[in-house]
């Protein structure tokens, strides 16, 4: 292999692939990123075993070739070139090494064969097409509701269903959220698929400036999961099991509903912050006819308490409620529109927080005096 590409172009390719590369494992092979050619660009690959990324890089390319390179060392020198300067490379299969020359800096890293490289395979079987601002959108909306613990392993990811369109749901048992988005397919029945929240986390930073149409596959088995750009095929694994059926824990009708400005709604829980850490971080609320009494109470700081205006609409004019602030506030840094409308059936029963768009994020009350 030999080629070369301008320095800061070969960087920020670097800077993405590095997001795969992992920090520790028994494997060194997959602390290296693979440099192979195909059609006259360069594509760079890392690998967790679980999760797959390889990018396209245009570039001068005089011959055909491929090797591993150990990544840490390999992007620590890039990432001081001048990214106005073009890097040569040239790799040495005999050697396992690569050559590399930028402005007057001329140095070689011992490499791993591309045959050491734990095999990539291409998902295929069930494709589909997404636009890549509802595909951020829905795992903005989602991710972080995932569970932490471990306990139950398919709720630490973020479930997909593809049917007429897109559903992504994300639960831990005390909070879920839900988004939907349009999919085109041609898949002859329903399809469920459960990536791990962490695998989605690095999708979603790799689709931050992208536009246009996402396609992606469904291996036939259902173990594995593809995105795929112009110049990125990003895959995963899928976790085993059977994912929750959300669709009965999700209210369908409501007695009570309150319409509160997100803006106000935001600051009280930032505010309440304080008086919270003590205290479960529940925010207990009283609604009261156009006024909801948001209130906390310390034992190290003292009392808290805000009246905030409302919308209200519900046959019984009163009622109280508690609900993490966390939780709530997680979901006000991704909810649209300028107003939240909190939906209630009861006291006891999970509470709905909608806003403009398709999202429906639900959480569980905490008991209150």
């Amino acid at each position: 292999m030999k080629a070369s590409i301008k320095a800061g172009k070969l960087q920020e390719a670097m800077g993405k692939i590095g997001i795969v590369v992992p920090s520790a494992t028994t494997m060194p092979i997959l602390q290296t990123v693979k440099i192979t050619t195909d059609n006259g660009s360069l594509v760079l690959t890392a690998s967790n075993i679980e999760t797959n990324l390889s990018l396209v890089v245009g570039c001068d390319l005089e011959t055909d070739g491929g090797l591993c390179v150990p990544y840490k060392s390999f992007n620590g020198w890039l990432q001081a070139m001048n990214g106005n300067e073009v890097v040569s490379l040239e790799a040495d299969l005999k050697a396992n090494s690569l050559g590399v020359i930028c402005g007057n800096y001329d140095v070689s890293f011992r490499g791993f064969s591309v045959e050491d490289f734990p095999m990539v395979d291409n998902v295929s079987g069930n494709d589909f097409t997404v636009d890549a601002s509802a595909l951020r959108r829905v795992l903005e909306n989602t991710l972080f509701a995932i569970a932490t613990d471990e306990s139950r392993p398919i709720m630490t990811g973020v479930n997909l269903t593809f049917e007429d369109a897109l559903t992504v749901v994300a639960t831990d048992s005390f909070r879920l959220s839900l988004d939907v988005a349009m999919v085109e397919s041609k898949f002859s029945e329903v399809l469920s698929v459960t990536p791990t929240g962490t695998a989605l986390r690095v999708l979603l930073r790799l689709l931050s400036k992208e536009a246009g149409q996402i396609t992606g596959a469904i291996s036939h088995g259902g173990n594995m999961v593809s995105f795929k750009t112009d110049d990125m095929v990003f895959s995963c694994a899928a976790l085993e099991g059977q994912y929750p059926d959300v669709k009965a824990i999700i209210p369908v009708s409501f007695q009570k509903e309150i319409t509160v400005n997100k803006g106000d709604f935001s600051r009280m829980l930032q505010s309440a912050a304080v008086f919270t850490r003590d205290a479960g971080d529940i925010v207990v609320f009283e609604v009261n006819n156009d006024t909801l009494v948001c209130s906390a109470v310390s034992s190290q700081v003292g009392p808290f308490e805000v009246e905030l205006p409302i919308t209200f609409v519900s046959d019984a004019p009163e009622f109280k409620f508690g609900l993490n602030r966390q939780y709530m506030a997680d979901v006000l840094s991704v909810i649209e529109g300028d107003d939240i409308t909190i939906f209630a059936v009861d006291e006891d029963k999970p509470f709905v927080l909608r806003g403009d768009g398709s999202a429906i994020f639900l959480i569980m009350p905490m008991f209150v005096n």
